[in-house]
Protein backbone atom coordinates (compact mmCIF):
# COMPACT_ATOMS: atom_id res chain seq x y z
CA UNK A 1 0.00 0.00 0.00
CA UNK A 2 1.01 4.10 -0.60
CA UNK A 3 3.27 5.40 2.15
CA UNK A 4 3.67 9.03 2.64
CA UNK A 5 7.58 8.19 1.74
CA UNK A 6 6.22 7.44 -1.68
CA UNK A 7 4.24 10.90 -1.61
CA UNK A 8 5.65 14.05 -3.69
CA UNK A 9 4.18 17.29 -3.51
CA UNK A 10 3.04 19.88 -1.16
CA UNK A 11 1.90 19.48 2.46
CA UNK A 12 -1.00 20.62 4.75
CA UNK A 13 -3.81 20.43 7.00
CA UNK A 14 -7.62 19.42 7.04
CA UNK A 15 -10.15 18.98 9.69
CA UNK A 16 -12.88 16.90 9.85
CA UNK A 17 -15.18 19.23 7.48
CA UNK A 18 -12.61 18.92 5.17
CA UNK A 19 -11.71 22.11 5.42
CA UNK A 20 -8.01 23.27 4.96
CA UNK A 21 -6.97 24.80 8.37
CA UNK A 22 -3.17 24.54 7.38
CA UNK A 23 -2.04 25.79 3.47
CA UNK A 24 -0.66 23.47 1.34
CA UNK A 25 2.45 24.94 1.19
CA UNK A 26 5.04 22.62 2.79
CA UNK A 27 7.22 20.81 1.02
CA UNK A 28 6.98 17.69 3.39
CA UNK A 29 5.52 17.51 7.09
CA UNK A 30 5.00 15.09 9.37
CA UNK A 31 1.70 14.58 11.37
CA UNK A 32 0.65 16.50 14.24
CA UNK A 33 2.18 14.71 17.89
CA UNK A 34 2.35 16.14 21.21
CA UNK A 35 1.15 19.16 19.68
CA UNK A 36 3.66 19.77 17.31
CA UNK A 37 4.03 18.61 13.41
CA UNK A 38 7.48 19.07 12.11
CA UNK A 39 7.36 21.08 8.20
CA UNK A 40 10.22 21.82 5.93
CA UNK A 41 10.36 24.95 4.29
CA UNK A 42 13.05 25.96 1.37
CA UNK A 43 15.24 22.67 2.34
CA UNK A 44 14.98 23.27 6.34
CA UNK A 45 12.76 21.51 8.80
CA UNK A 46 11.27 23.59 11.62
CA UNK A 47 8.34 22.81 14.12
CA UNK A 48 4.48 24.21 13.75
CA UNK A 49 1.56 24.44 16.32
CA UNK A 50 -2.16 23.82 15.06
CA UNK A 51 -2.52 27.83 14.25
CA UNK A 52 0.47 26.97 11.96
CA UNK A 53 2.74 29.44 13.67
CA UNK A 54 6.16 28.11 13.64
CA UNK A 55 7.55 27.34 17.48
CA UNK A 56 10.82 26.12 16.45
CA UNK A 57 12.23 28.03 13.35
CA UNK A 58 13.04 25.84 9.97
CA UNK A 59 16.62 25.45 10.74
CA UNK A 60 17.29 21.79 10.55
CA UNK A 61 18.55 19.87 8.04
CA UNK A 62 16.68 17.03 8.97
CA UNK A 63 13.78 16.63 11.77
CA UNK A 64 12.23 13.91 13.13
CA UNK A 65 8.51 13.86 15.19
CA UNK A 66 8.76 14.29 18.64
CA UNK A 67 8.21 11.23 20.88
CA UNK A 68 8.22 11.74 25.01
CA UNK A 69 9.06 15.73 24.58
CA UNK A 70 11.71 15.32 22.24
CA UNK A 71 12.93 15.27 19.08
CA UNK A 72 16.05 13.79 16.88
CA UNK A 73 17.21 16.29 14.09
CA UNK A 74 20.61 16.69 12.73
CA UNK A 75 22.17 20.39 11.37
CA UNK A 76 25.56 19.15 8.45
CA UNK A 77 27.24 16.53 10.88
CA UNK A 78 25.93 17.42 14.16
CA UNK A 79 22.77 15.32 15.20
CA UNK A 80 20.78 15.25 18.53
CA UNK A 81 17.47 15.76 20.71
CA UNK A 82 15.78 18.92 21.34
CA UNK A 83 12.93 20.04 23.41
CA UNK A 84 10.06 21.89 22.32
CA UNK A 85 11.60 25.29 22.60
CA UNK A 86 14.34 24.06 19.97
CA UNK A 87 16.83 23.79 22.64
CA UNK A 88 19.74 20.80 22.31
CA UNK A 89 19.19 18.37 25.15
CA UNK A 90 21.43 15.72 23.66
CA UNK A 91 24.20 16.45 21.01
CA UNK A 92 26.07 13.78 19.30
CA UNK A 93 30.04 14.02 19.94
CA UNK A 94 32.93 12.35 17.52
CA UNK A 95 31.48 8.75 16.33
CA UNK A 96 28.62 8.91 17.60
CA UNK A 97 24.80 8.91 16.18
CA UNK A 98 21.27 8.51 16.33
CA UNK A 99 19.43 5.28 15.52
CA UNK A 100 15.39 5.41 16.54
CA UNK A 101 13.08 8.14 18.57
CA UNK A 102 12.68 7.70 22.08
CA UNK A 103 10.52 5.35 23.20
CA UNK A 104 10.03 4.10 27.01
CA UNK A 105 13.03 6.70 27.98
CA UNK A 106 15.68 4.93 25.47
CA UNK A 107 16.93 5.56 22.48
CA UNK A 108 19.58 3.92 19.96
CA UNK A 109 22.73 5.36 19.27
CA UNK A 110 25.44 3.89 16.99
CA UNK A 111 28.39 4.36 18.39
CA UNK A 112 32.04 2.54 16.33
CA UNK A 113 29.77 0.81 14.63
CA UNK A 114 27.49 -0.79 17.11
CA UNK A 115 24.75 0.24 18.31
CA UNK A 116 23.41 0.93 22.20
CA UNK A 117 21.09 3.03 24.33
CA UNK A 118 21.25 6.38 25.86
CA UNK A 119 19.08 7.51 28.55
CA UNK A 120 17.47 11.40 27.77
CA UNK A 121 20.02 12.60 29.30
CA UNK A 122 22.78 11.34 26.73
CA UNK A 123 24.20 8.71 29.21
CA UNK A 124 24.93 5.23 27.53
CA UNK A 125 23.23 3.10 29.66
CA UNK A 126 23.68 0.35 27.39
CA UNK A 127 26.65 -0.49 25.90
CA UNK A 128 27.04 -0.50 22.18
CA UNK A 129 27.57 -4.07 20.92
CA UNK A 130 24.52 -4.89 18.17
CA UNK A 131 25.04 -5.16 14.93
CA UNK A 132 21.29 -3.52 14.63
CA UNK A 133 18.55 -2.54 17.28
CA UNK A 134 14.60 -1.37 16.96
CA UNK A 135 12.93 0.36 19.58
CA UNK A 136 11.61 -0.51 23.52
CA UNK A 137 8.58 -1.89 23.07
CA UNK A 138 6.83 -3.17 26.32
CA UNK A 139 10.38 -3.37 28.10
CA UNK A 140 11.84 -5.21 25.68
CA UNK A 141 13.75 -4.37 22.62
CA UNK A 142 14.70 -6.34 19.37
CA UNK A 143 18.59 -6.49 18.96
CA UNK A 144 20.42 -8.34 16.15
CA UNK A 145 24.02 -10.26 17.14
CA UNK A 146 25.71 -12.26 14.39
CA UNK A 147 22.93 -11.85 11.88
CA UNK A 148 19.87 -12.89 14.44
CA UNK A 149 17.33 -11.37 16.01
CA UNK A 150 16.74 -11.69 19.80
CA UNK A 151 15.48 -9.69 22.32
CA UNK A 152 16.97 -7.70 25.28
CA UNK A 153 15.78 -5.88 28.97
CA UNK A 154 16.28 -2.21 29.58
CA UNK A 155 19.38 -3.39 31.81
CA UNK A 156 20.88 -4.81 28.39
CA UNK A 157 20.40 -8.30 29.41
CA UNK A 158 19.47 -10.82 26.64
CA UNK A 159 16.18 -12.40 27.68
CA UNK A 160 15.29 -13.90 24.29
CA UNK A 161 18.39 -15.40 22.83
CA UNK A 162 19.32 -14.10 19.42
CA UNK A 163 17.81 -17.28 16.54
CA UNK A 164 15.23 -15.01 14.60
CA UNK A 165 15.52 -14.30 11.20
CA UNK A 166 13.93 -11.09 11.37
CA UNK A 167 13.37 -7.88 13.81
CA UNK A 168 10.37 -7.75 16.15
CA UNK A 169 8.55 -5.78 18.31
CA UNK A 170 6.30 -6.91 21.59
CA UNK A 171 2.62 -5.82 21.32
CA UNK A 172 0.03 -7.00 23.40
CA UNK A 173 2.62 -9.73 25.66
CA UNK A 174 3.21 -11.36 21.77
CA UNK A 175 5.63 -10.95 18.99
CA UNK A 176 5.43 -12.30 15.30
CA UNK A 177 9.54 -13.71 14.83
CA UNK A 178 10.38 -15.58 11.86
CA UNK A 179 12.38 -19.32 12.02
CA UNK A 180 13.80 -21.19 8.57
CA UNK A 181 11.72 -18.78 6.15
CA UNK A 182 8.28 -19.10 8.65
CA UNK A 183 6.14 -16.64 11.26
CA UNK A 184 5.47 -17.66 14.47
CA UNK A 185 4.47 -16.10 17.66
CA UNK A 186 6.25 -16.22 21.13
CA UNK A 187 5.78 -14.63 24.21
CA UNK A 188 7.70 -12.68 26.35
CA UNK A 189 9.69 -15.97 27.48
CA UNK A 190 10.15 -16.98 24.23
CA UNK A 191 7.85 -19.60 24.46
CA UNK A 192 5.98 -20.52 21.08
CA UNK A 193 2.70 -19.28 21.54
CA UNK A 194 1.29 -22.22 19.13
CA UNK A 195 2.86 -24.91 16.56
CA UNK A 196 1.39 -22.94 13.98
CA UNK A 197 3.47 -21.29 11.49
CA UNK A 198 2.67 -19.13 8.49
CA UNK A 199 4.31 -17.54 5.12
CA UNK A 200 3.34 -13.99 6.68
CA UNK A 201 2.13 -12.67 9.82
CA UNK A 202 1.70 -9.25 11.46
CA UNK A 203 1.80 -7.92 15.34
CA UNK A 204 -0.67 -8.29 17.40
CA UNK A 205 -3.19 -5.02 17.58
CA UNK A 206 -6.65 -4.76 19.22
CA UNK A 207 -6.52 -8.94 20.17
CA UNK A 208 -6.01 -10.37 16.99
CA UNK A 209 -2.73 -10.30 14.29
CA UNK A 210 -2.97 -10.99 10.46
CA UNK A 211 -1.78 -14.07 9.03
CA UNK A 212 -1.07 -15.51 5.61
CA UNK A 213 -0.89 -19.46 5.52
CA UNK A 214 0.14 -18.77 1.72
CA UNK A 215 -2.67 -18.31 -0.03
CA UNK A 216 -4.85 -15.81 1.68
CA UNK A 217 -5.15 -13.95 4.54
CA UNK A 218 -6.73 -14.05 8.00
CA UNK A 219 -6.97 -13.38 11.53
CA UNK A 220 -5.45 -15.19 14.52
CA UNK A 221 -6.21 -14.53 18.67
CA UNK A 222 -3.53 -15.26 21.36
CA UNK A 223 -4.12 -18.69 21.86
CA UNK A 224 -3.36 -18.99 18.28
CA UNK A 225 -6.89 -19.91 17.06
CA UNK A 226 -7.93 -18.77 13.53
CA UNK A 227 -11.15 -16.29 14.42
CA UNK A 228 -11.81 -15.05 11.02
CA UNK A 229 -11.20 -17.59 8.58
CA UNK A 230 -8.24 -17.16 6.20
CA UNK A 231 -10.11 -15.90 2.81
CA UNK A 232 -8.87 -12.49 1.85
CA UNK A 233 -6.34 -10.81 -0.29
CA UNK A 234 -4.66 -8.25 1.37
CA UNK A 235 -5.25 -7.28 4.95
CA UNK A 236 -4.27 -3.80 7.02
CA UNK A 237 -4.15 -3.99 10.99
CA UNK A 238 -7.40 -3.81 13.04
CA UNK A 239 -8.25 0.05 14.10
CA UNK A 240 -11.31 1.07 15.96
CA UNK A 241 -12.85 -2.50 16.09
CA UNK A 242 -12.61 -2.34 11.76
CA UNK A 243 -10.53 -3.54 9.45
CA UNK A 244 -9.75 -3.20 5.47
CA UNK A 245 -9.77 -5.75 3.61
CA UNK A 246 -9.34 -6.61 -0.01
CA UNK A 247 -11.60 -8.86 -1.85
CA UNK A 248 -11.83 -9.34 -5.67
CA UNK A 249 -9.15 -6.70 -6.18
CA UNK A 250 -11.41 -4.20 -3.89
CA UNK A 251 -11.13 -2.87 -0.60
CA UNK A 252 -13.65 -2.86 2.30
CA UNK A 253 -14.14 -3.55 6.09
CA UNK A 254 -15.13 -6.18 8.02
CA UNK A 255 -15.76 -6.16 11.80
CA UNK A 256 -14.37 -8.28 14.97
CA UNK A 257 -16.46 -11.53 14.04
CA UNK A 258 -15.30 -11.27 10.04
CA UNK A 259 -18.78 -9.72 8.99
CA UNK A 260 -18.14 -6.78 6.62
CA UNK A 261 -19.39 -3.83 6.99
CA UNK A 262 -18.46 -1.61 4.36
CA UNK A 263 -18.88 -3.25 1.20
CA UNK A 264 -15.48 -3.72 -1.08
CA UNK A 265 -15.38 -0.48 -2.95
CA UNK A 266 -12.18 1.04 -3.05
CA UNK A 267 -9.12 0.88 -5.19
CA UNK A 268 -7.02 0.99 -1.52
CA UNK A 269 -7.98 1.46 2.11
CA UNK A 270 -6.67 2.59 5.23
CA UNK A 271 -6.51 2.31 9.21
CA UNK A 272 -9.56 4.12 10.72
CA UNK A 273 -7.96 6.64 13.60
CA UNK A 274 -10.33 9.46 15.64
CA UNK A 275 -13.48 7.61 13.64
CA UNK A 276 -12.72 8.11 10.10
CA UNK A 277 -10.30 6.28 7.61
CA UNK A 278 -8.94 7.43 4.45
CA UNK A 279 -10.02 5.68 0.99
CA UNK A 280 -9.04 5.60 -2.68
CA UNK A 281 -11.48 6.26 -5.53
CA UNK A 282 -10.42 6.30 -9.03
CA UNK A 283 -6.80 7.32 -8.14
CA UNK A 284 -8.05 10.33 -5.96
CA UNK A 285 -8.37 10.09 -1.79
CA UNK A 286 -10.77 11.10 0.40
CA UNK A 287 -12.51 10.32 3.92
CA UNK A 288 -15.04 7.87 5.35
CA UNK A 289 -16.95 6.99 8.69
CA UNK A 290 -17.59 3.90 9.96
CA UNK A 291 -21.13 3.48 8.38
CA UNK A 292 -19.05 4.26 4.94
CA UNK A 293 -20.63 7.06 4.12
CA UNK A 294 -17.99 9.74 2.51
CA UNK A 295 -16.80 12.45 4.55
CA UNK A 296 -15.16 14.43 2.85
CA UNK A 297 -15.14 14.01 -0.62
CA UNK A 298 -12.30 12.29 -2.93
CA UNK A 299 -10.88 15.43 -4.90
CA UNK A 300 -7.03 16.25 -6.13
CA UNK A 301 -4.62 15.35 -3.47
CA UNK A 302 -1.84 12.96 -3.83
CA UNK A 303 -2.93 11.55 -0.20
CA UNK A 304 -4.74 12.18 2.47
CA UNK A 305 -3.09 10.61 5.87
CA UNK A 306 -5.08 9.21 8.49
CA UNK A 307 -5.93 11.62 11.21
CA UNK A 308 -4.11 12.80 14.41
CA UNK A 309 -4.81 14.52 17.02
CA UNK A 310 -7.86 16.72 15.08
CA UNK A 311 -6.45 17.04 11.57
CA UNK A 312 -4.97 15.28 8.64
CA UNK A 313 -1.96 16.19 6.31
CA UNK A 314 -2.82 16.00 3.02
CA UNK A 315 -0.99 16.31 -0.18
CA UNK A 316 -1.19 17.87 -3.60
CA UNK A 317 1.61 17.68 -6.34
Amino acid sequence: MLTTNSISGYSGYIDRSGKVIIPIKYESAGPFLEGLARVCMHGKWGFIDKSACFVIEPQFDYADDFSEGLAHVTVGDIGGFIDKQGRFIIKASSGFFYGNCFSEGLASIYLNGKIGFINKKGDLVIEAQFDDAVTFSEELASVQIGGKWGFIDKAGEIIIPPKFGMMAWFAEGIAAVECSGKISYIDKSGAKMSDAQYSDGERFYEGVAAVHNGTAWGFIDKTGKIVIDTVFEAVDLYSENLAAVMIYGKWGYIDRIGRITIMPQFDSAYCFSEGLATVEINGKFGLIDKSGKIIIQPRGYGYVDKFSEGLARVYKA
